[in-house]
């Protein structure tokens, strides 16, 4: 977890010769009200999930999305904007890290080179025919970010990495948001001194 962490530390330097501006997901823009959004998606064949999710919050599974099915779709909103959003694949058994390879390679058509991570934790390494065993064990990270700077100045985000269950996350973030947000949790802590 540590190693995402400074791999996130790292965003900003890397993957910053895109050629698509990350504006948004599926065309729909970040900023976008929950209401525009859920029409979008409705537009797109998209049918809610039956999950009990919060108001700041929009699920649908079984989404068709970039050719693939994706177990489950989530889109964030903070004051009725679209900041984030988070696209769960579960690949076939045993595929899970070729997938992830090949996605990665279709990211970088629309957003440019970038560096993948694959960092291992001992007794595990790369190569060693153990790599799901060390993602499952929180041994192993696979990670590749994506940036642009939106029009704010502030850089936006599309993030591919395997979890412990070795379900794939495609994430789209707004930078201005999300700093916002941030911002705010912040403020809140110091309220009291």
């Amino acid at each position: 977890m540590k190693i995402l962490l400074i791999l996130f530390l790292i965003v900003p330097f890397a993957g910053t010769a895109q050629t698509k501006n990350i504006d948004g997901f599926w065309s729909i823009r970040f900023g976008t009200s929950k209401q525009e959004v859920a029409a979008a998606m409705k537009a797109k064949g998209a049918t809610p999930s039956t999950l009990n999710t919060p108001d700041n919050l929009l699920s649908y599974q079984d989404v068709t999305f970039a050719q693939r099915k994706a177990v489950l779709m989530m889109l964030k909103f903070d004051k009725d904007k679209l900041y984030d959003v988070k696209v769960l694949y579960q690949p076939e058994q045993d595929n899970e890290v070729n997938q992830f390879e090949t996605m990665v390679k279709e990211l970088k058509i629309p957003y440019g080179e970038t560096p993948v991570f694959r960092n291992f934790d001992d007794p595990y390494q790369l190569g060693d025919g153990l790599e799901l065993n060390a993602i499952k064990a929180g041994k192993a990270q696979y990670a590749a970010f994506w940036s642009t700077v939106n029009s704010n100045g502030d850089k936006n985000f599309v993030s591919l990495t395997i979890d412990k269950n070795l379900f794939i996350n495609l994430g789209y973030q707004d930078g201005t948001i999300i700093k916002n947000l941030i911002a705010e949790r912040d403020r809140a802590k110091t309220n009291d001194y």
